[in-house]
């Protein structure tokens, strides 16, 4: 499912549905804003379940601010993909230094694998990247359940983001 604009966009729900071996990334934002990810079911997706990130720049005329996804109280089951987060790419027209009000809280990540990807630095659960002409603001990472491979790691945090309460699953030794 992709929601994409080049002019300002607002106001996506997406609730209470099953995401199953989907081919590709689950659910890709790009520059809408006031997007509800909320109570879905996401099963052996083979690339990421939610990547949200600015438009090119050759495809935007004017500079705009998106921002306030909620991806709340999902569940996350065997998939090859967590959710990334870019801020801003180079070059892009920015009237605002921030990207306001992201919210990954109450979910449940059960065995997913980022070791999929080449590049160690993409082995985080939750990817959250700037380029450095915007960061984020009022953002939160809460109240979640996860396990993890072992070298993968729960969030690559940047400023901007209040990272609290997630729960790490751990196996027991039979």
């Amino acid at each position: 499912m992709k929601f994409a604009t080049v002019k300002p966009v607002s106001k996506a729900l997406v609730r209470y549905n099953t995401f199953k071996n989907t081919k590709g990334t689950a659910i890709e934002i790009t520059y809408y804003s006031n997007v509800k990810i909320i109570a879905n079911t996401f099963i052996d997706s083979d690339k990421f379940i939610l990547n949200a990130y600015p438009n090119k720049p050759k495809s935007v005329t004017e500079p705009f601010n998106w921002g306030s996804i909620y991806f709340t109280h999902n569940t996350v089951l065997r998939s090859k993909g967590g959710i990334r987060i870019q801020s801003d790419v180079t070059g892009e027209l920015i009237d605002d230094k921030y990207v306001r009000g992201i919210y990954i809280n109450n979910n449940h990540f059960i065995d997913v694998d980022m070791t999929v990807y080449p590049e160690k630095k993409y082995w985080y659960l939750i990817n959250l990247f700037t380029r450095g002409g915007k960061s984020y603001l009022f953002s939160t990472i809460k109240d979640n359940v996860y396990n993890l491979l072992p070298e993968v790691d729960f969030v690559k945090k940047t400023s901007g983001f209040t990272v609290q309460d997630n729960t790490l699953i751990k196996p027991e030794n039979n």
